[in-house]
């Protein structure tokens, strides 16, 4: 299962990349077209709208690419409890410890990321099978870890 897991997780980062690599490369034509058409004020305005927007999706980019690399490590770590790199098997959906992502959907349910900074990682940290996952206000019955 945890193959399958970092499976669906990796596939949805790699997909992330993607996009933003095609949102890249128009934010980059569409630049480069800008800079050729400038001759007022209002043109060079917004090519240089379009300069940042770019730097920020790069900035971007790098950053999933670099998550991407890390979540990769974690793949052949495995866990009896609640540390870094575990799944968390509940009722409901399932919880990686590691990474916060937009949630990915797996086999009717949801994988959600959780961010080691995250004060919710902390608290749960060393849990085992038929603990109760504490998620703010929520309490879920751990009921498998991966």
């Amino acid at each position: 299962m945890r193959e399958k897991l970092f499976d669906a997780i990796i596939e949805s980062q790699k997909k992330l990349i993607q996009n933003l690599e095609a949102s890249l490369e128009t934010l980059s034509t569409t630049t480069d077209l800008d800079e050729e058409m400038t001759r007022d004020l209002d043109a060079h305005s917004h090519q240089s709208n379009l300069q940042g927007l770019e730097i920020e999706t790069n900035k971007k980019l790098e950053m999933e690419r670099a998550d991407l690399l890390n979540i990769e490590a974690l793949r052949n770590k495995t866990a009896d409890e609640v540390k870094l790199g575990a799944f968390i098997a509940t009722e409901k959906d399932y919880y990686f410890f590691g990474y916060a992502f937009t949630p990915v959907d797996f086999e009717e349910k949801k994988i959600f990321g959780v961010s080691p900074q995250a004060p919710v990682f902390e608290d749960n940290l060393g849990k085992k099978v038929g603990d109760s996952l504490s998620l703010k206000n929520v309490s879920l019955e751990i009921k498998e870890i991966y």
